[in-house]
C-alpha cells in the first residue's frame, strides 16, 4: 500500500520550513526498515490525508463565500 523511503534528502530551502526540520529532528534522514516504523508512517500518512481533505473543503467553502461577496459587491456598484 505505502512505500517507505529509505533515504530522505531535502534542499536547504526545504529544510528552512519548520515542519520539515521537525521531521528531520524527530525521524532523522533514514527510516528503519521494520514493521513498527511502517505502521507508524502509515497512520501518520492517513492523518495527513484526512487533514488535507478537510483543508480542501474549507478552501472550497472560503472561495464560495469570497465569490458571493465579490458578486454582491459588484452588483451594488453597477447601475441597473
Amino acid at each position: 500500500m505505502f512505500q517507505v523511503l529509505m533515504d530522505v534528502g531535502v534542499s536547504n530551502f526545504e529544510l528552512s520550513h519548520p515542519f520539515v526540520k521537525e521531521a528531520f529532528d524527530k525521524y532523522g534522514t533514514r527510516f528503519q526498515d521494520d514493521e513498527e516504523d511502517e505502521e507508524h508512517l502509515s497512520i501518520e500518512l492517513d492523518k495527513q490525508e484526512v487533514e488535507i481533505l478537510e483543508l480542501r473543503k474549507a478552501m472550497t467553502y472560503f472561495k464560495a463565500i469570497m465569490n458571493d461577496m465579490w458578486n454582491n459587491d459588484f452588483k451594488q456598484q453597477v447601475p441597473p
